[in-house]
């Protein structure tokens, strides 16, 4: 009971000393900027980091550009504490979001009648520090051709993060929402999430056999590359089994060590590829011109 004698429904309650938001701790996860509902646009975060961030510390801001000036429509978040591995999501309409989606996490729906209308063609969001707005934590640049070719309609549908350790404006780490989740996942792992696996493999391709008809279930062929060092450039190469190149995925990159690189199973051209058997050229040289190469191949699959 309380001090009043009342019985508490949720008698527990975590908390912790909170520490500083730094860059990249906490991301934009999913955005939903083409809603079918009245003020239904949302922005979910994630804390990708190990630390407990008191949410009043973190400042969600729409940009608009022009000639003069920047302008920023901002909303100060204040939703007690964000727990690693935690969701939270902004919106003007907490009752259109429900009535839409399955928020399994409703207590993580933050409902600020200042949140921004997002625009639906293309975008700029940032996250920063509330008492200091220059400090970028995070920052995404949103465009409807993100979306998968094969969606006759966006409307409605979000742009879900493929992998949190990827970066935020690369294209390629973002795709639609699946339809099994009517195509929206607020307050929960996204349905095109992507987990990194371990391999001594360099290249490691998962599923050998994907079928991109966001239906969330092997929407994605995704790609972890390992090198022993940095300072690698990286092209990669889609061949089909004529032998025609039919997409050039990643062009004289600087890489990492390790990371995800992703294929949504598209031509250049943005069309859908054909359904068979595909062949992946990797090449990559070192600082000192030393260049490698391997191949891999994988199978685009689908309803027949």
């Amino acid at each position: 009971v309380d001090c009043s004698g009342s019985v508490l429904s949720n008698p527990i309650k975590a908390f912790a000393i909170p520490q500083e938001p730094e860059a990249g701790d906490v991301i934009i996860n999913e955005v939903l900027f083409n809603s079918w509902l009245d003020d239904g646009e949302f922005v979910e975060l994630y804390n990708k980091s190990d630390k407990v961030i008191d949410t009043r510390q973190l400042l969600f801001s729409k940009l608009s550009f022009n000639v003069l000036d920047t302008t920023y429509s901002s909303v100060q978040l204040s939703l007690g504490q964000l727990f690693p591995g935690e969701y939270l999501v902004i919106t003007k309409n907490g009752t259109s979001l429900e009535e839409e989606y399955v928020v399994p996490n409703p207590d993580r729906v933050y409902v600020n009648a200042d949140f921004p209308l997002l625009t639906n063609s293309e975008g700029d969001l940032l996250l920063s520090k509330t008492n200091q707005r220059s400090f970028v934590i995070d920052a995404f640049h949103y465009n409807e051709n993100m979306h998968h070719p094969l969606l006759t309609s966006v409307r409605g549908v979000s742009l879900e993060r493929l992998s949190p350790s990827e970066t935020s404006n690369n294209p390629n780490n973002w795709q639609s929402a699946a339809s099994n989740v009517n195509f929206g996942t607020p307050t929960y792992q996204n349905s095109q999430f992507q987990a990194q696996t371990i391999s001594e493999d360099q290249f490691q391709i998962s599923p050998e056999v994907f079928s991109p008809d966001i239906d969330g279930k092997d929407d994605i062929l995704q790609i972890n590359y390992q090198f022993a060092q940095d300072g690698y450039t990286l092209n990669v190469k889609i061949f089909n089994a004529s032998g025609q190149q039919i997409r050039y995925l990643v062009k004289n990159e600087w890489m990492g060590t390790e990371g995800q690189l992703f294929w949504d199973g598209t031509m250049d051209s943005g069309e859908k590829a054909a359904m068979g058997i595909y062949i992946l050229y990797f090449e990559y040289f070192d600082l000192d011109g030393k260049v490698e190469s391997l191949k891999k191949t994988c199978v685009l699959g689908g309803m027949l």
